[in-house]
């Protein structure tokens, strides 16, 4: 199994910790969860809502911040990354660097940019 995949699944199963805590409390909780380990499977609540989270899996994993994605700039050019509560750059997200701003934010939009494994 690749590193992205593994990261990947690692950052999915830390946000359905983080959403089944939120929406369930004491033994309904431990029921969502020995069920998604015992299945492996994920409610179809928690896969519809993780559709539309965007924040950025380096932050999570590695910083333990939840941080919305967004485009930053470097000496290198344009990238997806995240930025701290003070607006500095926190992780870059994006394998990619894009000349111009428009062309970050239409790889954003469209999904079309390439996740880094590591940092």
């Amino acid at each position: 199994m690749s590193e992205n995949v593994e990261l990947n699944k690692r950052f999915m199963h830390c946000k359905f910790k983080e959403w089944a805590s939120e929406n369930y409390g004491g033994t309904e909780y431990e029921d969502v969860m020995n069920q998604h380990v015992q299945s492996g499977d994920y409610p179809n609540e928690f896969l519809q809502e993780f559709e539309t989270m965007k924040c950025g899996m380096m932050a999570s994993i590695y910083g333990n911040k939840q941080l919305p994605l967004c485009i930053m700039q470097s000496h290198a050019g344009y990238y997806i990354g995240t930025a701290d509560v003070d607006g500095a750059p926190f992780t870059r997200e994006s394998e990619e660097y894009f000349r111009k701003k428009e062309d970050a934010e239409e790889a954003f939009a469209s999904g079309r940019w390439t996740q880094r494994s590591n940092l």
